[in-house]
C-alpha cells in the first residue's frame, strides 16, 4: 500500500521544447519539509537563496542524482531534464517531492558547515573554477566575504552560484593564481604606500629670504668757500683802489674800517647759509633712514609670516602623511 502522504501528483507543466513535465508524486503535507515557515506559510529565506542561486549545471547534477535520490521524478520524466527556470519553479511550487527534498539536503549540509571552516562540496566545481581543490592563501588575496578570523582561510564555493561547463572559452584569458595575486597584491600596497611616504619625507620647508633695498642719502657739507675767498678779494681791491686815490688821509682810513666791516658781514652771512643749507641736508637724511626702516620692517614682518605659512604646509603635509600611512596599514 503506498504511502497516503504521497497521494498527490505534480500537475506543473512546463514547455521544454516539444517536451514537458509529467505529474509526479509529492507528499502534499508542507509541515514535513524543514525549510517551510508555518507562520509565514512560506519557505525559508535560506531556501530561496539557495533556490535563486542554482545553475544549469546544478540542475544536471541533481537530475543525475548527485545529491539525492530522485527516482519518483525520474519515474516519470525520464530523459526529461528541466531548465533551471523550470528547476526553480518544482523547487518552490509548496508539493513536497524529490526536487524538495534535494533543495533541502543541499542547505541541511551548508548549515553544518556554519560552525566550522567552509570548503568547497566537490572537487568537480574546484575544476570548473580551475582552482585546486583546497586552497590556503593569505587573507589579502580573497574577497571579504570570507571569514577573517584567522591567518589563512579555505575558499568557500557554492555549486549553485557557479557558472556551467567550461567558464573560460578557448580564447578566454587564464584565471590569475593566488601567486600571481601576491604580486599584483605587493605592487598595489607598494603602490599605495608611496603617496603616504611620499608627504613624511617631504623634506624641509622652503626658507623665505627678506627683500629691501639699500638707502642712498645725500651729501650733509655746504661749501662756502668760494664766497669766503670773493669777500676776502673784494676788501683787498676796494683798499688798494683807496690807498692810490686818498693815500695818507683820514678818508682812506674811513674807508678801510667800512671795507672791513663788509667783509666780516659778508663771512659771516656765509657760514649762517652753511649751517642753515647743512641742517636741512641732515633732515633730509633722516627722513630717508625713517622710510627705509619702516620699509624693511614691513619686508621682515611679511617674510616671518611666509615662512611661518611655509613650516605649517609642510606639517599638515606630513601629518597627512602618516594619517594616509595608518589607514593604509
Amino acid at each position: 500500500m503506498k504511502n497516503s502522504k504521497i497521494n498527490k501528483k505534480n500537475t506543473a507543466a512546463y514547455a521544454d521544447g516539444t517536451r514537458g513535465i509529467k505529474p509526479y508524486g509529492y507528499n502534499k503535507n508542507m509541515t514535513d519539509f524543514k525549510y517551510w515557515d508555518s507562520d509565514k506559510n512560506n519557505y525559508t529565506q535560506d531556501y530561496l537563496n539557495w533556490v535563486n542561486s542554482i545553475t544549469d549545471q546544478d540542475v544536471k547534477d541533481i537530475y543525475g542524482g548527485k545529491y539525492g535520490d530522485m527516482s519518483t521524478y525520474l519515474g516519470k520524466n525520464k530523459g526529461v531534464i528541466p531548465t533551471v527556470e523550470q528547476a526553480r519553479s518544482l523547487m518552490t511550487d509548496r508539493k513536497y517531492g524529490d526536487w524538495h527534498k534535494i533543495g533541502q539536503a543541499y542547505v541541511d549540509s551548508r548549515s553544518n558547515q556554519s560552525s566550522g571552516p567552509r570548503h568547497i562540496p566537490s572537487s568537480e566545481v574546484a575544476s570548473r573554477l580551475g582552482i585546486p581543490y583546497n586552497i590556503n592563501a593569505p587573507i589579502g588575496n580573497v574577497d571579504t566575504a570570507n571569514a577573517r578570523s584567522s591567518k589563512y582561510f579555505n575558499y568557500t564555493g557554492n555549486p549553485g552560484q557557479l557558472p556551467v561547463g567550461n567558464i573560460y572559452g578557448t580564447n578566454s584569458e587564464k584565471p590569475k593564481t593566488p601567486s600571481d595575486n601576491n604580486w599584483l597584491d605587493l605592487i598595489d600596497n607598494i603602490a599605495a604606500l608611496a603617496g603616504p611616504i611620499g608627504n613624511i619625507f617631504s623634506g624641509s620647508p622652503e626658507r623665505v629670504e627678506t627683500y629691501t633695498y639699500d638707502p642712498v642719502y645725500g651729501p650733509t657739507d655746504y661749501n662756502i668757500d668760494p664766497i669766503l675767498r670773493e669777500a676776502t678779494l673784494s676788501d683787498r681791491i676796494a683798499r688798494y683802489n683807496m690807498a692810490n686815490i686818498n693815500p695818507n688821509t683820514g678818508a682812506n682810513m674811513a674807508f678801510g674800517l667800512q671795507s672791513a666791516v663788509n667783509r666780516n658781514k659778508a663771512i659771516a652771512n656765509a657760514y649762517a647759509t652753511k649751517n642753515n643749507a647743512e641742517n636741512q641736508m641732515a633732515f633730509n637724511n633722516a627722513q630717508i633712514a625713517n622710510q627705509w626702516g619702516q620699509q624693511y620692517a614691513n619686508a621682515r614682518h611679511l617674510a616671518s609670516v611666509e615662512q611661518a605659512q611655509n613650516d605649517a604646509a609642510t606639517r599638515n603635509i606630513r601629518r597627512k602623511g602618516f594619517g594616509d600611512l595608518s589607514t593604509r596599514i
